[in-house]
């Protein structure tokens, strides 16, 4: 049917993006504001805006200057 092609197309996507994430990142829904930096590390964070799918630091990691994210 036309949802399951549509799914499949959509999976493939999703599949090419989570790809592109770099070493210390892993694609999810979050968003910049949320992400643990040096900055931010020892507070705690509200995280009250919507979220959107990218590549995003992974648990463990911060993000730090260069757009990349260290454990």
């Amino acid at each position: 049917s036309i949802f399951v092609l549509l799914a499949t197309i959509f999976a493939l996507f999703v599949s090419i993006d989570a790809l592109s994430c770099k070493y210390g990142e892993e694609y999810k829904c979050s968003n910049k504001v949320c992400e643990r930096t040096c900055d931010n590390l020892g507070t705690d964070l509200v995280c009250d805006v919507p979220c959107t799918n990218g590549c995003y630091c992974a648990d463990g990691f911060v993000r730090i200057s260069h757009d990349r994210c260290k454990p």
